[in-house]
Parts: C-alpha cells; structure tokens; sequence
C-alpha cells in the first residue's frame, strides 16, 4: 500500500481514543510527551525524571534527515499531551506537524528552540550546549505549566543538568585550546553550532543533502591536505564512502561521532576524546 495511504489512514486513527488516553496519562500521573529526536528525550527525561513518559518518533540508528515515521508511532504521538518541537527551521517537522495539526485540534505543540539566535538555515541547534540550556529552560517552564506542584523536583533536575552541562563544556575547552588545528572536517553539516562554540572550523563533506561531485571532492581533498587534517569526523547515520575516499587520499582515520545520540552528556565527553586523539 502507498506510504502516503498509509499515513493518512493512521492520523485518522491516532486521535479517536485521545480523551480516554487523556485520562490514563492522568491517572498514572505523568505527562505523555513526544519528541522527534532521541536527544530531545534526553533532556525531557533528566528534567521530567519520574513525571514524564516520552515516545521518540526516529529511532536509535535511522537519519534525521530522511525518516519516516512509523504507524505505531504516529499512533504513540496522537496519546500524547504535547509535541516538543526541535524547531520551526527544521523542514522534515514542519511537514510532519503540518500533517498531524490538521487532524488533532488537542495536542499541544511546543517549539523547544525559542529563544535560540539561529545560525542560518542550521536546525541543529542541539548539538551547542548553549542552545541545549535555552532548550531546557523551555522543557522546565513547559513542565511547570503542566504540573506546578512539582517545580522543585523539575528546577533541582534541571539545575543538575546545567551542572553537568557546564562541567561538559570546560572539559572541551581545555582540549580544543590544545589543538594546533581547529579544522573540523565533518561529512554532515550539523556541528556548526557546536563549532562556534569553541572556535572550531567545521568543513563539511556533504552539500545539501547530497554526496559531493568528483569535482567536489578533488577541492576537498587538496583543502584538507593543505589544512594538515589527520581525523575526518563521520556520523553514523550516514554512508562512509566519500568520507573514506579522502581519507585515503589524505592518509587521515575515520572517527565516528553521534549527532542524535541517546545520552547528550556521555556524547560530549566522547567527542571531545576523539578531538584530543585527532591529531589536528
């Protein structure tokens, strides 16, 4: 059956039981949100701790760029109390909740990025720390709308992950002031916000969604060989081959980095390994 078939014959069932589901969530005395990214979850889950219960709609291993929700998954989004957004910028949401708006008048859409001074048309936002606090300034004050009795558990979460966040963030300087080379050649274009943050040069492999043209990757290879770049950062989500290519052609390693990781702090700290072992 087609896709779209599909999707459309789900959002009619995703919201037929929302006033029965409604009352369950209530009775179990969490709030049922949902995300679209499993870093979102993250956060939602250090902050809501005991009070949440959240449905990631892309899950461990799939690209963000690229993926299409799956039923039961919609059908989890339609149970849910609200939708915390990535963002407007980001154009993969803005279809999907453009879809589902139009067949749910009650589910509540929070934009998690507000407040956040954009960087172009980058919808990352949640790989800088920066954005990530404003980020969890808006879950908490979400939060406490929804369930003011528990504002000390939601500030004392919250205030423990901007702890661990700034501890994060010092641990990256320190490295990233050793580095002689501040180059950062990724494959996908999503650390800028993360670059800014410490000076970094992020020089992405790909262009607008798209593997780079020969003619591409020869200009990349010869600004990375000028550059003197020994590490290329690839995600995961993504195919490695022209990432590989240059690396060979420049005698550089592969070091593999998560930009949807399920853990943020953990994630920190291993890309901030790899910096220090990048020989950049």
């Amino acid at each position: 059956m087609n896709r779209k078939i599909i999707f459309l014959l789900v959002l009619g069932l995703i919201f037929s039981g929302c006033k029965k589901e409604e009352k369950i969530a209530t009775n179990n005395n969490k709030l049922k949100v949902s995300v679209t990214l499993l870093p979102y979850a993250d956060f939602v889950n250090r902050i809501g701790g005991k009070f949440v219960e959240v449905n990631t709609l892309v899950p461990p291993g799939a690209s963000h760029e690229s993926y299409e929700p799956e039923p039961l998954k919609l059908i989890e989004l339609g149970k849910s109390d609200a939708y915390l957004l990535t963002g407007s910028i980001w154009e993969f949401e803005n279809t999907l909740t453009g879809k589902i708006r139009s067949g749910n008048e009650k589910l509540t859409f929070i934009d998690l990025s507000k407040g956040i001074k954009l960087n172009g048309n980058n919808p990352h936002v949640w790989l800088g720390i920066k954005e990530v606090k404003i980020i969890s300034e808006n879950i908490y004050d979400y939060l406490i709308s929804k369930m003011p009795e528990e504002k000390e558990y939601f500030l004392s979460n919250k205030n423990k992950f901007i702890a661990q966040l700034d501890s994060a963030d010092n641990y990256i300087k320190d490295i990233v002031e050793q580095m002689d080379n501040k180059a950062m050649l990724v494959y996908h274009p999503a650390w800028g916000y993360f670059a800014d943050e410490y000076g970094l040069d992020e020089i992405a492999i790909e262009k607008n969604g798209n593997h780079p043209k020969a003619s591409d990757l020869a200009k990349l290879i010869d600004k990375a060989k000028a550059l003197k770049i020994k590490t290329i950062f690839m995600e995961k989500q993504f195919d490695s081959s022209p990432a590989k290519t240059i690396a060979d052609e420049i005698g550089a390693k592969i070091e593999l980095i998560d930009p949807v990781p399920p853990d943020f702090i953990k994630n920190l700290y291993d890309i901030a390994e790899k910096l220090k072992r990048s020989g950049n």
